[in-house]
């Protein structure tokens, strides 16, 4: 909860008291107080609302500029203690983003030139989060795993923004532990927008790799003006609206990530360059594929058919041909039929199985097959062809494709 004072920018004048609180799933609420001395017509208060307000400026408690974005006034409500006169009146309000440490009255010209976020299970991810007992801060030559160069965007690093010491008195030890992020300096500056669209599809690939949801939190941006102006102030920090901001999921162990960073450390720069190069081909795909991996919720013959539908636009995007659907997922298979065939079978029965489902899911009552619960929860196989297909055309090492395929084999 941000307590503060808040404004209209066209009304800088009058300051409106409350507190701002984070509710599910991806929005902030506001509640405050209209000040007496501004209480002398409630109903030009009351007529904000169900009115979009692209802007709410404030200051918090702590002293720090805030900026409220994509706002929208819902509900009012008054108290009159006299005739014609309120004496007291509250708004609330909902924002899509929240901007903490800087006043930003126009979102399409406010640019960033570096930024960063933390996600969950990265630490593990890299496979050093409590590497080396130093009795001294980290050396600097372990305070960068690598830096990459992402053509059309520019420099992704690998870096230990934080240490934390932990104290074995018996042992007459320190260990510190690392805490690794990623630090995006884009070639060009970028707006909130295209900032968070970098964010979101680098959380994407660290699902892909680590083989499950993962939620970031603490994205924080140095403004383009003070970099250029050479300024050092504290880097604004942005609070938004997507899906796994501030959400918590189980960090998987390294040996259930589907693709660690020590195995493809080699060849990181190749994996990072082709994702953000491809992401815009494949996005509609990608997104039948992460509905399944952030949604527990979802009926087991949604994520069948989810999975079916992400592998045929798969083959469409890759290919461009014209071809019925066993045919799409029988040329998909094919390249890596030895790792199919060990948790699928025969591959041509297990297409015909996978299209008569996906037929009667899609075309209710085409009789071809009675469907039943087991059918539906074949869908785990479907991801793993998914990942296996996906994580091939990255660049991703032999190794980790075949330890998909022993879990699958083995009912993991």
């Amino acid at each position: 909860m941000i307590r503060g004072r808040f404004w209209l920018p066209e009304q800088r004048e009058i300051h409106l008291s409350g507190e701002l609180t984070a509710s599910r799933p991806c929005h902030y609420d506001l509640r405050v107080d209209i000040p007496q001395h501004a209480l002398v017509n409630p109903l030009a208060w009351e007529s904000l609302c169900l009115r979009p307000c692209p802007i709410l400026l404030g200051t918090t408690d702590e002293g720090k500029p805030i900026t409220l974005v994509g706002c929208q006034f819902y509900s009012s409500s008054s108290v009159y203690r006299v005739p014609r006169s309120a004496s007291w009146q509250k708004l609330n309000a909902i924002a899509n983003a929240v901007i903490i440490g800087a006043h930003v009255e126009d979102m399409t010209t406010a640019c960033f030139k570096q930024f960063t976020a933390y996600f969950t299970g990265f630490n593990n991810w890299t496979g050093e989060s409590a590497e080396g007992l130093y009795h001294r801060p980290v050396p600097v030559h372990l305070q960068t795993k690598g830096t990459t160069t992402v053509p059309g965007f520019g420099k992704i690093e690998i870096v230990c923004l934080d240490t934390t010491c932990q104290n074995f008195r018996e042992l007459s030890e320190v260990r510190r532990v690392r805490f690794w992020r990623p630090i995006f300096t884009p070639r060009e500056p970028l707006i909130v927008r295209e900032m968070t669209d970098v964010i979101r599809n680098f959380q994407r690939l660290l699902c892909l790799l680590e083989g499950g949801p993962v939620g970031f939190d603490q994205i924080q941006a140095t403004a383009a003006s003070d970099i250029d102006s050479g300024k050092r102030r504290q880097p604004i920090e942005l609070m938004v609206s997507i899906a796994g901001y501030k959400e918590q999921f189980d960090a998987p162990r390294p040996d259930e990530m589907l693709v660690r960073y020590d195995e493809v450390s080699a060849r990181w720069d190749t994996i990072l360059q082709r994702w953000f190069a491809t992401y815009a081909q494949y996005a509609s795909v990608l997104n039948l594929y992460f509905a399944v991996v952030f949604t527990d919720a979802l009926f087991e013959e949604h994520k069948f058919l989810f999975l079916a539908q992400a592998l045929e636009g798969y083959h469409r995007c890759r290919f461009g041909t014209d071809r019925k659907f066993a045919e799409r997922l029988t040329e998909i298979i094919q390249p890596v039929a030895e790792l199919a065939r060990s948790f699928i079978g025969s591959i041509p029965e297990y297409v015909l199985f996978v299209r008569n489902v996906r037929d009667e899911l899609t075309h209710p009552g085409l009789g071809r097959i009675a469907l039943t619960n087991e059918m539906f929860s074949a869908w785990p196989r479907l991801k793993a062809i998914f990942e296996i297909c996906y994580l091939i055309g990255l660049g991703a090492p032999e190794a980790a494709l075949e330890r998909i395929a022993v879990r699958q084999a083995e009912g993991h």
